[in-house]
């Protein structure tokens, strides 16, 4: 069946942690004619923030060349990545860029993470936006949890895959017997 089901939007697999005030890296990119320096705003394992005055496209490929904090042992990090965001500037501050590490191994994430543990994560700048998708829905399990005051209900399912609206393709299943010659437009698929 399909479930009307909640997507929070950019959800990440891992935490960023704000970045010390110094931290800098040089992003060389094959249409800048040298290497600029950029100020590095968050940091994980799995990729960067960094404030830009001039941005690159998303999915373009760049290499990274920084030193993370803590890292000082193991010397300058050198990672190939791609860019995944971008934001012009605005009221919230500087044009940024977010990129995401492409060949950085699982030692080297390891190690990282580990340097980056015990930095706070960056101030949340407004509420996450909630979006509703419908999904289809194999089993959807009914827990009751009685606790003497009172009776907890829930409904628990797996999602399994999501359906956009613009993917489904309504057909009739045989000729229609009544009805205008217009065919039919969907005006609430959501």
């Amino acid at each position: 069946m399909l479930q009307l089901a909640e997507v929070f939007p950019h959800a990440r697999q891992t935490i960023r942690r704000r970045a010390p005030s110094d931290l800098e890296s040089e992003v060389i990119a094959g249409r800048w004619d040298a290497p600029r320096v950029h100020r590095v705003l968050d940091l994980s394992e799995r990729g960067m923030r960094v404030a830009s005055g001039t941005r690159l496209a998303r999915g373009e490929h760049v290499v990274l060349s920084f030193v993370p904090p803590g890292w000082w042992l193991h010397g300058e990090l050198t990672v190939f990545a791609k860019v995944v965001r971008e934001t012009a500037r605005g009221e919230e501050g500087a044009a940024t860029m977010g990129f995401e590490f492409v060949d950085l191994s699982r030692g080297a994430q390891a190690e990282l993470a580990r340097c980056l543990r015990g930095l706070p994560p960056p101030l949340p700048r407004a509420p996450r936006r909630v979006r509703k998708e419908l999904v289809w829905v194999d089993v959807l399990v009914t827990y009751t949890e009685d606790l003497g005051d009172r009776v907890n209900t829930f409904e628990v399912s797996e999602r399994i895959a999501g359906i956009d609206a613009a993917e489904l393709e309504v057909q009739p299943l045989a000729g229609l017997v009544t009805g205008g010659r217009a065919p039919y437009a969907w005006r609430h698929t959501a």
